[in-house]
């Protein structure tokens, strides 16, 4: 059975693992951390722009597409990461940590 779906998909994607930070829960666990509110996540749509962390690093992201709470999206910041400006990466609503554009 496939746990998270985001991670299978940034998998085949990058030709590596990927995990993604989940906001919510760090937004849980330490009270100086705030993530968006679930009622904001559900505006997220295509051409929005969020931020999103894969543990190293944040950077945004531009929506390309929305399935329920799984996000296709290109990296809009220059990282030093494995990855780059322009390349696509998979995500959830709870790895959101802000919304720049609804």
């Amino acid at each position: 059975m496939i746990k998270d779906t985001a991670t299978v998909i940034n998998n085949l994607l990058h030709d590596t693992t990927i995990q993604l930070e989940d906001a919510q829960a760090l937004s849980r666990k330490y009270n100086t951390f705030h993530a968006p509110k679930w009622r904001d996540l559900k505006k997220v749509k295509k051409n929005s722009t969020v931020k999103i962390c894969d543990g190293k690093e944040r950077f945004w992201v531009q929506v390309e597409n929305r399935k329920d709470d799984l996000f296709l999206g290109r990296i809009r910041n220059n990282l030093s990461g494995m990855y780059t400006y322009g390349d696509m990466i998979a995500f959830k609503e709870t790895n959101i940590y802000d919304v720049s554009k609804y």
